[in-house]
């Protein structure tokens, strides 16, 4: 799932390619503007099981209210209420694999806590270099009992810096092409 419009935020440019898959899955990408309007939220999440990403997909719309109505709330803070909602209500196997990040547009800060297998890289301009960003928890669905697990990062962008998301999703289609030949 994409987002069917992206805002316009000034001084900042998005773009997403989203490649169709033959069977069903549960990707989910977003990019929207939180109540202080200097800072805006970017989501990126994968997760396995139809039932898993219909419940993963309906508890996001449900949190993407609640990240709207408080101020301060941090990404991992999020990441660890989304986890607490989806522990009880998902089977073994069902995971999910999140990316969110807020962007400060002011102080170009990124805040952000990975989960799983979304992979994430910051192309450095001034370097000519990608750093990949690690997972700060484990995937979502799969941490039960986790109090303290969640955590956030933080990093500077230069104006010219990328942020690159990837769907697990893309390397298992890439996957699967090269095992077919």
């Amino acid at each position: 799932l994409v987002p069917t419009e992206i805002p316009n935020i000034p001084g900042f440019e998005f773009s997403s390619k989203f490649v169709a898959s033959s069977i069903s899955g549960g990707d989910y990408f977003d990019v929207f503007e939180l109540e202080n309007k200097t800072r805006f939220g970017i989501l990126m999440s994968n997760s396995t099981g139809h039932g898993m990403a219909s419940l993963f997909l309906s508890i996001l719309l449900k949190m993407s209210t609640q990240i709207e109505a408080r101020k301060g709330l941090d990404p991992a803070q999020v990441l660890k209420k989304i986890n607490e909602e989806i522990q009880d209500k998902v089977k073994e196997k069902q995971t999910a694999h999140v990316f969110y990040g807020v962007v400060d547009r002011g102080s170009l800060e990124l805040t952000y806590s990975k989960s799983g297998n979304v992979l994430a890289f910051v192309y450095k301009n001034n370097l000519d270099k990608f750093v990949r960003l690690e997972s700060t928890q484990s995937v979502l669905g799969f941490s039960k009992g986790v109090k303290n697990g969640f955590k956030k990062e933080t990093l500077n962008f230069d104006p010219k810096d990328k942020l690159i998301l990837v769907s697990d999703g893309l390397l298992s289609l890439q996957n699967r092409e090269i095992n077919e030949k």
